[in-house]
């Protein structure tokens, strides 16, 4: 990779560098997100989103525009102003070489759930983050899980289930780089 081409990442805050629980701060993911769309549309990846909706699959090129909307569902479960809605816990995973700062509600007031960011157990860099969110409208309840793995894509997972039977499977999948 070129030089000026070196994506910048975000280190983990102090609290999780020194391995103590509970920090006066959330983990942002906002700039993470946003520093993703940078590195894809400096190096001009080639975007694809793959859909599977009730087992129906489709496969599309998208282009940032595109990527950004989808992108902005995670930018929009940021949690970091709501931080007496939830109870940190941070912990290091020796099967997968990675510090895990974990945010996870203290009520269901809230509609994300958990979210649990992934760091290189060694640079303390994010690899990948994943988002748990639950809504409840009226009838009709709404899971979601947001996966986020860095400089590689993203998927978002939407089961709808409503008290009359209607039920909605939905996986969206986007990838850029030389992912098969």
């Amino acid at each position: 990779m070129a030089c000026n081409n070196t994506p910048t990442t975000t280190a983990a805050p102090a609290s999780a560098q020194q391995g103590m629980a509970d920090s006066s701060e959330v983990y942002a993911i906002i700039p993470i997100v946003k520093q993703e769309i940078d590195y894809v549309s400096v190096l001009k990846k080639k975007l694809i989103c793959f859909t599977t909706s009730n087992g129906k699959k489709d496969s599309s090129v998208i282009n940032t525009a595109t990527l950004q909307s989808l992108a902005d569902q995670f930018i929009d479960k940021d949690i970091s102003y709501l931080k007496m809605y939830y109870a940190e816990r941070i912990f290091s995973d020796q099967s997968t070489g990675s510090l895990t700062i974990n945010y996870t509600a203290i009520n269901d007031s809230v509609p994300v759930r958990s979210i649990d960011i992934l760091l290189d157990e060694n640079t303390r860099q994010v690899k990948q983050f994943f988002i748990k969110n639950f809504e409840q409208h009226q009838d009709t309840s709404i899971q979601e899980q947001y996966s986020w793995f860095i400089h590689r894509g993203f998927q978002i997972n939407r089961s709808v289930l409503a008290n009359n039977g209607y039920r909605l499977e939905e996986r969206k999948e986007v990838k850029w780089g030389n992912q098969p």
